[in-house]
Formats: C-alpha cells, sequence, structure tokens
C-alpha cells in the first residue's frame, strides 16, 4: 500500500535535513463549512441546444443559495444560480457553450463535473461533483430529400498554437490510455490569443471508447476550485466565456517576442512539470508573536492563492537552469491583491544546493540570467550514497532526498522602485531523480535504488518505501515506483505590494522587471492593487499540503 512520505516527519521517526528546517505548526483556524447541496443526478444527456439538466437536494433546515455550471473537456459552462428550499429537491436546467458539447462525440458519452458554489446557508469552497455527459446520436433521416441551398458561411481565422501546445504538449508512453487528442482538448486562449495548453485531472474518459483512461502525469490541484478562479482566469483569458482556465508556456511564448529585440536567451518548459496550487481563505500568521494579522476593524486578515509553478523533479533540467514559469495569484480581505506572469529564479543558473547538507554544487550549461535571491534544493548521488545506501542497522532517510525550489520575485520600475515581491516555496517528497554527479545535468532515477550497493561500504536501502520493493528492479516511468514526483507540499510566506500610484496594470519583461504603464511586444502584463500592506509584520512561513499526493493509484508515473 502506498503511504505519505510525510509520515515520518509527523510521527518524528526520521529527522528533518537541512532544507526543511521551517516551523511546520499551523494556527488553529475556524471548522470550515461544510456541503450542504447534493447532487443527485450522476448521468447526464446534454441536447443539441446546449442544454443539461441536473436534479439536486439541499440537506439544510434553511434555504440552500449557489450557481452550478457544468465543467467538461477543460471548459466551464454558463453558470445558474439555484435556490433550493429547505429538504427539498429541485431540477435546473444549465447552459453548455458550443466548444463544450463539440468535446462530447455524438452518441457517445465524456467524463464532466457540476461545479457547485455555496453561498447559503454558509459560504463553501467550489467544488466538482463527477458525472457523465452523454449526447445523443445524430437522427436518421426518414427517406431522400432535396439538398438544402448552400449558403456560405463566414470562416474565422485560424487560432494561433503556441510552442507550448504545438511543440511541448504531451505524448503518451506505453503505460498510458488516454490519447493524446483528448489531452490536447484541455486548452485556452491567452490574453495573446495563441491557443495553450491548460490543466486536466490525472485521469479521464476516452470518448471513443466511453472507458477510464490515464494520462500518467497530474497538474496538481484543480484551479477552478479556486475562491479567485474567475478573477485570475478573467485577466489571464483572451475569451473567458469559452475556454476559462490557466494558460501553461504564456510567459515562454512572451520571452521568444523579448528575446528577439534584447539580449535574452529563450525558455521553453515540458509539459508535465507545470502545477497548480489552490489554497483558499489563509489566514495571515506574524512570525514574532505568533498571532493572526488582522485589518483595521480588528478582524483577521485571510488571502486566497492561485499559484501555477513549473518544477521538473523528474529530468536534469532544474541542475542547471533556475528561469521556471509562474503565476502567482492572491488576493486579501484587506485588498491586497496582485496577478503576476513571470519566469522566475530560483537562485543562480548552474548551480543548487545539495539536499541532505545544503552545500552548494556547481554544474554547466545554462546562459539563463541569474537571480536575486533563492534557490533549488536537490538531492544528488552524494546523499543518495550517505543517506540511503546504508549498513545493516542503519534505515535509510527520505528526507535526504526532500527537494525544495525556493523563489524570490518582484514586479520592479525601471528606476528600481519595487511594486510587489512574493516569495513563495515548493517541496517535492518522492522526486524521481537525482543529480549523478559532475558539472553536467546528468541523473540517476530514484527507483535504481531499490536494488543499488554502494561500493564503499556495501551499503543498500532499508526502510519505507524501500522494503516494500526491495529488490525489484522498476523503470522509471513504471505507475509502481514510489518516486513519481507527486507528492507535494509548498510555503506560504510574504506577498507584499508598495504601489503609490493609481495604477493597477503594469507590463515588465517576462523576468518581472521594467515595469512601465503602456506595452510593448514581448512583455508580461501584471496586476497590483493599488496603495500597499507595508505596514504587515513579517510573517511566518508556513507549510501546507505534508500530506497530500497527487499519484496515489490514478496512474502517474515519471516524468511527472
Amino acid at each position: 500500500m502506498r503511504r505519505l512520505l510525510a509520515v515520518a516527519l509527523l510521527t518524528g521517526v526520521l529527522s528533518v535535513p537541512v532544507a526543511a528546517q521551517a516551523d511546520h505548526d499551523h494556527v488553529a483556524t475556524a471548522k470550515k463549512a461544510s456541503p450542504v447541496l447534493t447532487v443527485t443526478t450522476r448521468s447526464v444527456t446534454a441536447s443539441e441546444a446546449r442544454t443539461a439538466s441536473v436534479t439536486v437536494r439541499c440537506r439544510s433546515s434553511k434555504t440552500c443559495r449557489g450557481a452550478l455550471r457544468v465543467r467538461v473537456g477543460g471548459m466551464d459552462g454558463t453558470p445558474r444560480s439555484y435556490r433550493v428550499k429547505a429538504r427539498a429537491s429541485a431540477r435546473y436546467t444549465l447552459r453548455l457553450t458550443s466548444a463544450q458539447l463539440a468535446t462530447v462525440p455524438q452518441g457517445g458519452a465524456a467524463r464532466a463535473a457540476v461545479r457547485v458554489r455555496e453561498t447559503g446557508p454558509k459560504k463553501v469552497s467550489t467544488r466538482s461533483v463527477t458525472i457523465t455527459l452523454r449526447r445523443a446520436a445524430p437522427a436518421t433521416p426518414p427517406g431522400p430529400s432535396a439538398p438544402a441551398p448552400t449558403v456560405p458561411v463566414p470562416s474565422e481565422p485560424p487560432v494561433v498554437e503556441s510552442r507550448a501546445y504545438r511543440e511541448k504538449n504531451w505524448t503518451p508512453t506505453s503505460v498510458d490510455t488516454c490519447p493524446a487528442s483528448l489531452h490536447a482538448s484541455y486548452s485556452v486562449v491567452g490574453a495573446d490569443g495563441k491557443l495553450y495548453p491548460t490543466w486536466h485531472p490525472p485521469t479521464d474518459v476516452d470518448p471513443a471508447t466511453g472507458k477510464a483512461c490515464t494520462y500518467g502525469h497530474e497538474h496538481g490541484d484543480d484551479p477552478s476550485t479556486s475562491d479567485i478562479y474567475g478573477w485570475t482566469t478573467d485577466f489571464l483569458d483572451a475569451d473567458g466565456t469559452s475556454r476559462r482556465g490557466v494558460p501553461f508556456g504564456y510567459v515562454s511564448e512572451a520571452l521568444d517576442t523579448y528575446a528577439a529585440g534584447h539580449d535574452h536567451v529563450t525558455r521553453h518548459e515540458d509539459n508535465v512539470g507545470h502545477k497548480i496550487i489552490v489554497a483558499n481563505d489563509v489566514k495571515m500568521v506574524a512570525a514574532s508573536p505568533r498571532e493572526y494579522v488582522r485589518d483595521e476593524a480588528g478582524a483577521p486578515i485571510a488571502c486566497d492563492f492561485l499559484i501555477k509553478v513549473h518544477q521538473g523533479s523528474h529530468s536534469g533540467d532544474g541542475l542547471i537552469n533556475n528561469a521556471h514559469e509562474l503565476l502567482y495569484s492572491a488576493r486579501c480581505s484587506d485588498g491586497t491583491e496582485i496577478i503576476s506572469s513571470t519566469l522566475t529564479r530560483f537562485g543562480d543558473a548552474n548551480q543548487f544546493s545539495r539536499s541532505c547538507d545544503a552545500q552548494k554544487v556547481l554544474t554547466s550549461g545554462s546562459d539563463l540570467p541569474d537571480g536575486f535571491g533563492g534557490r533549488r534544493v536537490i538531492p544528488d548521488r552524494f546523499c543518495v550514497d550517505r543517506d540511503v545506501l546504508v549498513p545493516d542497522g542503519r534505515t535509510s532517510s527520505i528526507w535526504a532526498l526532500y527537494e525544495v525550489w525556493e523563489s524570490a520575485n518582484r514586479i520592479r520600475t525601471p528606476d528600481g522602485t519595487v511594486l510587489a515581491s512574493f516569495d513563495p516555496w515548493f517541496g517535492v517528497r518522492n522526486p524521481s531523480r537525482a543529480h549523478a554527479g559532475g558539472f553536467v545535468s546528468s541523473i540517476i532515477a530514484m527507483v535504481d535504488t531499490l536494488w543499488m550497493v554502494d561500493t564503499a561500504d556495501g551499503g543498500t536501502a532499508h526502510g519505507y518505501p524501500w522494503d516494500e520493493h526491495a529488490g525489484q528492479h522498476l523503470a522509471k516511468g513504471d505507475p509502481e515506483s514510489p518516486f513519481d514526483g507527486a507528492q507535494r507540499d509548498y510555503y506560504l510566506h510574504s506577498t507584499t505590494v508598495d504601489n503609490p500610484t493609481a495604477t493597477r496594470i503594469w507590463w515588465t519583461d517576462p523576468y518581472g522587471d521594467g515595469a512601465v504603464t503602456e506595452p510593448a511586444p514581448g512583455m508580461m502584463r501584471q496586476w497590483v492593487s493599488t496603495g500597499g500592506n507595508t505596514d504587515w509584520p513579517e510573517l511566518e512561513r508556513r507549510t501546507f499540503n505534508l500530506q497530500t499526493d497527487y499519484g496515489n493509484g490514478n496512474g502517474v508515473h515519471a516524468p511527472n
């Protein structure tokens, strides 16, 4: 049985390495409200008029209020408000877009969801209820009839595919069962009018067969569960009404344009490394004294976060390259707001910090610009030999392999004025590779430690997760491997805004510098609220998701 690698930390069995010495305590928060609206329909037939009806039941002693919408093919339909009497059921007809209907084959079915947002009796975070969306087969005409006159229809200009969609999209491996075409249907048009890949679930229903299938990788949290999903994607998407979502590779595409006129190299990343983080209603906690940060009325300040980071813990890319795409969206109850898309630099290029002792390891091969803070904490062969391949009587340290990418970000004007800064960290408890040594980006597969022997002392791997697969020669991309990069956590710290102007929309280079109020080729659009929160005290850096596994029982494997 697959277990979470956080168990050792929570029970105190293993010590936490240098990279994980942050305070893991959490301030107690109020119990969140539980859902009271039940979607009783599990199979829905969509009409050719783009409607689908569902039945819901209110389990509360008070009237249930909120909104419903259908999500299919990575796209959201039109929201429909509901109001259901206490302990009663009601049926609502929901509208789909033409693009949504097109993802469901005639005479076939597709996996979909009813998105439920409850506003009463209490506010509940938006959630998904899985349904099967069916579509009737085309009607057979009763007999021959005269052909209808041909009416010319003006054609729309074709959508330009981004490089992320055209060249960096996913290709199935021999153990993946979803078709590439289904993966490609999860797409969104970015603010530049180009088509980009976006989030999808790790498992799906193949419309051609009606059977469940797997993609072999995951992209983290469903972004549509974020309380700021609509606000964020309205800013990111060219047309949020048809294909709302978070575009993957948008900043890299802009860098192609920006680099053509500046002294910069281009940068494109694989599809599987894009990971979404959703954190709703997070109360801000001061570091010392440890207490909630409060607004002028005395209420604790709470923030919603929607983050997308590219973190490749399966390849040698992160061993040399420091710049990785980051979307950081935050909206707080005191008015602090930011939506930023950049290539964040985790420290400097051509180096990383060793996960088991924090020593700097030098590599080579990247021409990306150095950062101004942060670092990439990554395991290497030294950590494997010292802390995993150990003599009999010792237990291997899984935490010696704990990978943490520490970011430092800012939106800065040409004269050096910092309008906003933020610094989330991203952890991986089961990366699928370690640096093999030397100055290049060569790697060893972490799953190979199941049968490796340290020639210096005869040491082998002992303890969890190695004992559960002892001696097996699993391939790196085997779904049975305990090392798939899907056990991830994250750290939230500061979100600082200091914008004395009346301007909320700024344009920067792809790294967040040179903020101006007018766009130019290759510049990124950023949102920064006016005013500031520089009177906030120093915040505690808090860890979240230490018990989260995005790859449990869903076919996820390296590369992920």
